[in-house]
């Protein structure tokens, strides 16, 4: 139990003192969030903030470095694999941590610039026209290079 301070703090008035909470609100960990959380206005029926209650997900940093190798490979082989192991160290045919391959993979996927495939855990990867466009265009590149899968075999 959190015992009721008696004397308030002097000084800050924006510190308060945390209280017992009531009995119809279980949920302590929300209480120290409304309390930490600088915005929250207090008043007498208070409610938690809606940012503490729902998690946002997390957005990866990668380097350009990374990203403008992964893409030059990508729009070379016009295919890529990945073995489905976020902690390796570095993919096997670029010099890139794995979790970035998958991770910018990913997006490309949810843009529909690349079809996936998953067998036997390993990710697949085939560039669409679209995703041949926009590398195209991030690589600024000339309409006559193409990626390995559209050349003639002779």
């Amino acid at each position: 139990k959190i015992r009721k301070s008696e004397n308030p703090p002097t000084g800050n008035p924006k510190i308060s003192t945390i209280s017992e909470p009531p009995r119809q609100n279980r949920s302590l960990s929300l209480l120290f969030l409304c309390t930490l959380n600088k915005d929250f206005k207090s008043s007498k029926r208070s409610r938690v903030p809606r940012d503490a209650l729902y998690s946002y997900p997390a957005t990866m940093l990668i380097p350009k470095k990374n990203r403008v190798e992964v893409y030059k490979y990508l729009f070379q082989e016009g295919v890529l694999y990945a073995k489905k192991d976020y902690n390796a160290p570095k993919h096997p045919d670029i010099d890139v941590p794995n979790l970035q391959v998958i991770k910018l993979m990913q997006s490309f996927k949810s843009r529909e610039l690349v079809t996936e495939r998953y067998a036997w855990t390993h990710y697949y990867w085939y560039l669409t026209n679209e995703g041949i466009e926009y590398l195209r265009e991030y690589l600024s590149l000339p309409a006559e290079i193409v990626p390995a899968t559209l050349k003639k075999s002779t």
